[in-house]
């Protein structure tokens, strides 16, 4: 379930529109998948846990983003 959820979360704490969550969604699901499966092949580690961890790691960094760019805006 983290698979379907960790995505959707983190596109959408940068999206303004349905549509631009949809497909960065998508994105960061790809792009994620991609990058677990082959930090998991090079450091010999599971490939399912792997992708969480970095599927994770990329929410902790749109969090950051959506607060930096929050706090930027707000101090207009």
């Amino acid at each position: 379930s983290a698979f379907l959820v960790i995505p959707a979360a983190s596109a959408r704490l940068v999206s303004k529109t349905f549509f631009g969550m949809t497909v960065k969604s998508i994105l960061l699901g790809l792009g994620s998948s991609f990058a677990g499966i082959i930090l998991s092949y090079f450091c010999d580690l599971p490939t399912g846990a792997t992708i969480i961890l970095v599927m994770g790691v990329v929410f902790g960094l749109c969090f950051v983003s959506s607060k930096t760019a929050f706090l930027r805006a707000s101090s207009r």
